[in-house]
């Protein structure tokens, strides 16, 4: 018999699960439920993507913001290290053990340690990284997790960007809750 495991973010039974950001991930959540099963746990999220024509070239905005049912007591802000941040980030910023996550993200904390343990966790690395491909910024506050960015010609992938919101949430939850296994 195979073990059953848990969904990180539905919380059901799930006996073949699949993997996001160092979670399991039940079929359904991983392909287009994530937002209905935070929905569920009272959790919430929101998505709203815009599109804007100027000279022929398409421009996409997205908006989204995830809330938990509790403050968060520390806020971090990952950008992707493009322009000026390069510079900055060889100088400031939270750095991690991963020389790949330290050459492609630009992270700062109100609180160093704090900011550091929760980014330290493999799968909320892969998470940010993930939403990071997607081109947007990242802000994590007392009042929830924000994300936004815009770019040319191509929209923004709504599940992709709704999971992986999903996936830190359920990281933001558990690092409240204390649980040291991420």
């Amino acid at each position: 018999m195979t073990p059953t495991c848990t969904c990180a973010i539905c919380t059901q039974p799930t006996p073949e699960p699949m993997r996001s950001g160092g979670l399991d991930i039940c079929f359904k959540c991983m392909n287009g439920g994530a937002a209905q099963a935070v929905q569920d746990r009272g959790w919430q999220l929101s998505y709203s993507e815009s599109k804007h024509s100027t000279n022929g070239d398409s421009h996409y905005r997205v908006k989204a913001e995830g809330k938990l049912d509790t403050e968060i007591p520390f806020e971090v802000a990952v950008r992707p290290k493009t322009g000026i941040l390069k510079v900055l980030g060889l100088f400031w910023g939270i750095k991690m053990p991963d020389p790949l996550f330290n050459q492609m993200v630009y992270a700062t904390s109100s609180s160093g340690a704090a900011g550091a343990n929760f980014l330290g966790d493999d799968g909320v690395q892969s998470a940010v990284m993930d939403l990071l491909g997607e081109q947007i910024d990242i802000t994590i506050q007392s009042d929830g997790i924000h994300v936004h960015g815009q770019r040319k010609h191509d929209p923004f992938d709504q599940s992709r960007i709704e999971l992986e919101m999903a996936v830190l949430l359920a990281h933001t939850r558990r690092y409240l809750d204390g649980e040291d296994s991420l």
